[in-house]
């Protein structure tokens, strides 16, 4: 399997490989409509990396008939990914803009989104720019604007269904010992302290590991291996014996300790694609929180 993640330098050293796909996958959500609309085409033609075309994680590689970021179906993923020039033969690096919602460095989770999808629909030869565009410009080398476009390729989907958990699932995992359902929102939304408008708390037996730490906030890189595979430890999540589940508030930064955890050597690791939109708008479905969450949870 290609490694999960690849440096800025070994991006402009590969640039003009001819099977290299460069893919910006920077969402920028706009709430101020009925209908969630994504402004990251906007911002991949003011500035992106020469090469790269864009990817429309909200129109294009989502089903827009179910909450925001769950999986399309085989057939429409197989035709944005091929629209995007990805196939057999190929290699993918993807990207994104790198910060958070207040426009600070932050971890590549659009970017990590489509990572594991396109693992999830059987494609391994995808690694994702760590630092994404952020690092690219902090490294001096150019970019560009407007808009390009890869040649047309077939893209065709074989699904790991063991990547993935819905909300069945979920549930009969939160009783199951064998299941470690991990949460990567920020420790206080997971504790109850703060509602980000999906009820206070997290699903049951859930454990608190946030997203963000992953991060070096000193080089807004993707922590060592070392310091990856110390965390997963600690928390339980390398342990042979356990299947990891990760969710987050819309199954995008989930992704984000995923891709940590590849680089940290596991691969099997998956995530709840509907998360807490979807498990907080079923009233039947409990969430705990700190205080009330059982002393082994």
């Amino acid at each position: 399997m290609t490694t999960p993640i690849v440096s800025v330098e070994w991006l402009h050293d590969h640039l003009g490989d001819p099977d290299l796909r460069v893919i910006e996958a920077t969402t920028v959500l706009d709430h101020s409509e009925v209908r969630v609309r994504n402004r990251g085409y906007e911002s991949y033609e003011r500035e992106h990396i020469p090469g790269a075309v864009y990817a429309d994680l909200v129109d294009d590689f989502n089903d827009s008939n179910k909450v925001l970021a769950m999986v399309p179906t085989p057939e429409k993923f197989e035709a944005a990914a091929g629209r995007a020039g990805i196939g057999e033969g190929t290699r993918v690096v993807v990207y994104d803009a790198a910060e958070d919602d207040s426009h600070e460095p932050g971890a590549s989770v659009w970017a990590s989104r489509l990572w594991w999808q396109l693992r999830y629909e059987g494609f391994d030869d995808v690694s994702v720019l760590d630092g994404g565009l952020l690092a690219w410009v902090r490294a001096g080398y150019e970019t560009s604007s407007g808009d390009e476009k890869n040649a047309p390729a077939e893209f065709h989907s074989h699904r790991r269904a063991n990547l993935v958990f819905n909300k069945p699932d979920v549930v009969r995992a939160t009783t199951d010992a064998t299941t470690l359902i991990v949460d990567s929102r920020l420790s206080s939304v997971w504790a109850g302290d703060l509602d980000r408008g999906y009820g206070r708390g997290h699903i049951p037996s859930a454990i608190s590991m946030y997203h963000g730490e992953r991060v070096n906030p000193e080089t807004a890189l993707l922590r060592s291996p070392e310091e990856l595979r110390t965390d997963f430890e600690a928390a339980g999540v390398l342990n042979p014996d356990i299947q990891p589940v990760f969710y987050c508030g819309g199954g995008v930064s989930c992704t984000w300790n995923l891709l940590a955890l590849a680089v940290a050597g596991r691969t099997d690791g998956a995530i709840y694609d509907g998360s807490m939109l979807e498990w907080s708008a079923d009233p039947d479905l409990p969430l705990e929180t700190a205080d009330s969450a059982s002393p082994d949870a």
